[in-house]
């Protein structure tokens, strides 16, 4: 206490607690143990938003079997006892209607498959992709099953312009074929002559 009030008589108390409190600002933060907690704002990284690809619409529809495939899978299954529509193995899109016909039970329609196999198409026949709906004196509905699991209506008509036409470009198609083989024929004897030719010519001068 004596030296408190002597300190503090000579002036010298006052500016000892100011050096005091400038030596206490100048030294650095305690850090923080490890048990405490840390402010949850400042220590959080931000979190990173991953993008995820859209794959409906760009996602390719599964091409069906080749034809081959499907015929040879369909005799298997006829031979297994399955029992199964004759066009069962083709797509609608490989069918074409070459005419129709009116029986007692309806409307009929004559097809067509791309492998030239013809059928007598009816109402509710089957096919790899869908099945007849209706038959008209004029068209067939088909009902087409997509791979998405929705249902498509084609209509095929009958024309027979159309199939006269065909008709006649497969018969001059065939017509052409056939001279041209014929040429072909015709440049073959051709060659072959000049070489019977020379060789009678030989066995002349060997008789000489």
């Amino acid at each position: 206490m004596k030296i408190g009030t002597l300190l503090f008589k000579c002036g010298l108390l006052p500016a000892a607690l100011v050096f005091a409190v400038s030596v206490n600002a100048q030294q650095p933060a305690a850090k923080p143990s490890e048990g405490e907690t840390k402010d949850p704002q400042k220590t959080l990284a931000p979190k990173r938003i991953k993008k995820v690809a859209k794959k409906g619409a760009e996602s390719k529809e599964a091409a069906p079997p080749s034809l081959d495939d499907r015929l040879t899978d369909h005799r298997l299954a006829v031979r297994r006892g399955e029992q199964r529509e004759p066009t069962s193995a083709f797509l609608i899109d490989e069918i074409t209607v070459t005419g129709t016909y009116k029986s007692v039970e309806g409307y009929g329609a004559f097809l067509r498959a791309a492998n030239n196999r013809t059928f007598f198409g009816y109402k509710g026949m089957q096919f790899y992709d869908g099945v007849i709906l209706e038959i008209d004196p004029d068209q067939v509905v088909f009902q087409q099953n997509l791979p998405d699991g929705k249902k498509k209506q084609i209509v095929k008509s009958y024309d027979p312009n159309a199939l006269r036409s065909a008709t006649i470009n497969e018969k001059e198609k065939a017509e052409r074929e056939k001279k041209e083989k014929e040429k072909e024929k015709e440049k073959k004897v051709k060659k072959e002559e000049p070489k019977e030719k020379s060789d009678e010519g030989d066995h002349g001068d060997d008789d000489q």
